[in-house]
């Protein structure tokens, strides 16, 4: 009897510690962590791309350079964009009859910090038109982390450069600034604009990565065309795509990395100006802005 008893028991305490009730608990399945919040997230931040026209054209249909430049340093000004990428701001080396570096880096030092293309690589002072690049950057907000520029293999005299900055204002946030002059007709046309644009399209996706851009300069195509299918592969686009609003007619762009940024105004700004001469086309070029948010 009381071995009976004994199994009775046994069997009790079994059956206890196989119900339910008090069974362990199931061990969770491994989930993935949310990915941290990038810094600055929301913040907006504004670029203006520009070509300036280098040259004298006192014989067309342009004011001089020393007569235009007033407007396009106010022009500037008033836009007030944190980043400004200029094309053809060229040296004055005994060919060019006004020196844009000197006139547009003192008159706007007060505003900004600059990284002339010519201090990156003097070798490309010979050739001032189109390495007259400048990025200008504002001064208090950001700070320049490294820079350099290339020389395209399919046109010698074509160039673009780069700076990388912390964004003071946006937690440190990285900020890639590219700035370009293509090719024209004379010098390779759409063909010589491809392998411009390969290169380009190289060292976003290789050196830009996943980090914030704009993409500034003269790309002398339209959108259609070729170099720019080559450009907008990825997350790559011009600004005006990104609110829908039209890019006729230009030549000039800002491009964005789409993954991490959100444009959320685009700008193509007049040619005429109220300057000392009078009210002027500053440039044959008009200026485009861009606003946009990081993500």
């Amino acid at each position: 009897m009381k071995r009976i008893f004994l199994f009775l028991c046994a069997v009790l305490l079994l059956g206890g510690c196989a119900a339910p009730n008090d069974a362990p608990a199931a061990v969770p399945a491994e989930t993935k962590p949310a990915d941290a919040a990038r810094p600055g997230a929301g913040v907006e931040v504004s670029c203006m791309s520009f070509n300036i026209l280098a040259y004298n054209t006192g014989n067309s249909s342009y004011a001089l350079p020393e007569e235009r430049a007033p407007g396009i340093i106010s022009l500037i000004r008033e836009q007030n964009a944190d980043i400004v990428g200029v094309q053809e701001a060229a040296q004055h080396n005994g060919r060019e009859p006004f020196d844009w570096v000197k006139t547009l880096t003192e008159e706007l030092a007060d505003t900004y910090d600059a990284r002339v293309i010519l201090e990156d690589s003097p070798s490309f002072w010979d050739t001032p038109i189109s390495a007259g690049l400048i990025i200008f950057y504002r001064k208090g907000r950001f700070t320049m982390e490294d820079s350099d520029c290339y020389e395209y293999y399919d046109d010698a005299n074509r160039y673009f450069q780069w700076v990388k900055l912390r964004d003071e204002q946006a937690g440190g946030r990285t900020l890639f600034v590219t700035n370009t002059h293509l090719s024209i007709e004379a010098s390779g046309g759409n063909a010589a604009r491809v392998g411009e644009a390969k290169e380009l399209y190289e060292f976003w996706t290789e050196t830009v990565g996943k980090e914030a851009l704009f993409g500034t300069g003269d790309y002398n195509c339209y959108d259609f065309t070729d170099p720019h299918v080559i450009l907008q592969q990825g997350p790559y686009q011009p600004s005006y795509n990104q609110p829908d609003e039209a890019g006729a007619a230009t030549i000039d762009f800002c491009y964005t990395n789409t993954d991490c940024m959100t444009v959320t105004k685009y700008q193509k700004l007049e040619k005429s100006y109220d300057t000392p001469s009078g009210n002027i086309d500053v440039s044959d070029h008009s200026a485009v802005m861009t606003y946009a948010a990081y993500k």
